[in-house]
């Protein structure tokens, strides 16, 4: 029995993050293009499937066939917010270690 991937927790709520931010910054969703970008020139098929989990996690929705058709539930935006303040208090921990 072969086992189904996963992301991590650290790679889905990265992913998560960039997408709510870019569309709170440009007012709608990363393309697929961008996102393969973000990911440092991933294959669209890889972003595909990144989406695919995360949208079976709840963290997102997409509308088929809308161009730029992905939503961040309130479960993603939650785990988002998480997310930035855990980055927050070990960015400050680093910071003091210095």
């Amino acid at each position: 029995m072969s086992r189904k991937p996963r992301l991590s927790t650290v790679d889905h709520l990265a992913m998560v993050n960039h997408i709510a931010k870019h569309a709170k910054v440009h007012g709608y969703a990363p393309s697929i293009r961008e996102l393969a970008e973000w990911l440092r020139g991933k294959s669209h098929s890889a972003v595909q499937w990144r989406l695919r989990i995360l949208i079976e996690m709840g963290y997102l929705t997409r509308t088929p066939g809308v161009s730029r058709g992905i939503r961040v539930t309130k479960k993603g935006k939650i785990a988002v917010r998480k997310y930035r303040e855990e980055v927050d208090r070990l960015t400050e921990e680093w910071r003091q270690a210095l």
